[in-house]
């Protein structure tokens, strides 16, 4: 009977915690970047001239500021990379069949999988010239090396449209400026991360009011 009612009680809680959503969830999101890679950041925003509040709105729409995060796997991804290998395919973007001859499958599934608080591909490790275990081990790091490499004119232009476009297609926005991302709101969802963190600098007590609608597309 104690159970039954802790249950009832819990999921009351849960209810409550939706209806608060998203300003709360958000608001958990840009504590957790700050709390987790507020110092890193910066480094990498030194290091190779590229705006710090990008880098925590990506995280933020990434991996919602989390440290410990799941690794999605691309079964896509990982198909390719196998059909690569066996001489299916002639090549899969800088990749080919020769940088696969000495590959494991194990190498080939972390290949196939998301790293780190920008989520890089680790099939970018050819990208890097690194092995995908060095990816792995400083994603982080390597994941800002690879946006500074792969699109950083566009962030020192001030063009974060098609910075999160290209991060999370490859490719820059569409002529038609219709977004082929994953989420439609993806784009809308980082310029307003983007803006939170413009707004609140570096201090992790300083707070305003939010108000978000992710309801509408880019």
């Amino acid at each position: 009977m104690k159970t039954v009612k802790r249950l009832a009680i819990l999921s009351m809680i849960a209810m409550l915690l939706v209806k608060c959503l998203p300003e709360q969830k958000t608001e958990l999101i840009v504590t957790s970047v700050k709390r987790n890679y507020s110092k890193e950041f910066e480094q990498y925003a030194e290091w190779f001239q590229i705006p710090k509040e990008y880098l925590c709105a990506l995280s933020a729409i990434e991996v919602s500021g989390r440290k410990r995060i799941p690794h999605r796997f691309e079964k896509h991804v990982y198909q390719k990379l196998v059909d690569l290998k066996n001489g299916k395919l002639d090549k899969f973007e800088n990749i080919t069949k020769q940088d696969l001859k000495d590959v494991s499958d194990d190498d080939l599934r972390k290949m196939a999988k998301s790293w780190g608080p920008f989520q890089l591909m680790g099939y970018k490790c050819f990208f890097l010239d690194l092995t995908v275990d060095e990816l792995i081990k400083k994603s982080s790091f390597y994941g800002a090396q690879w946006i500074d490499l792969s699109y950083g004119d566009l962030l020192r232009k001030g063009d974060f449209v098609n910075a999160f476009h290209l991060h999370n297609t490859g490719k820059l926005l569409p002529k038609d400026g219709k977004p082929i991302t994953y989420d439609p709101n993806y784009i809308k969802k980082g310029l307003l991360y983007l803006e939170i963190f413009k707004r609140r600098g570096t201090n992790p007590e300083k707070k305003d009011s939010i108000n978000i609608n992710f309801n509408n597309s880019f």
